[in-house]
């Protein structure tokens, strides 16, 4: 048993396709998050 299985529940490579979802998941939420306050900035700016 490797520290990664004993820490997280996950095997090396399990964590490691996690982390890729997840990162990429973040992108997503921080690109919908830029659209949204564009959008928001071009119906009311707010400076």
């Amino acid at each position: 048993m490797s520290m990664y299985e004993k820490s997280g529940g996950m095997t090396e490579e399990e964590a490691i396709r996690f982390n890729k979802y997840w990162i990429a998941g973040t992108g997503v939420w921080v690109m919908g998050a830029v659209m949204a306050h564009l959008l928001a900035w071009s119906w009311r700016p707010w400076f």
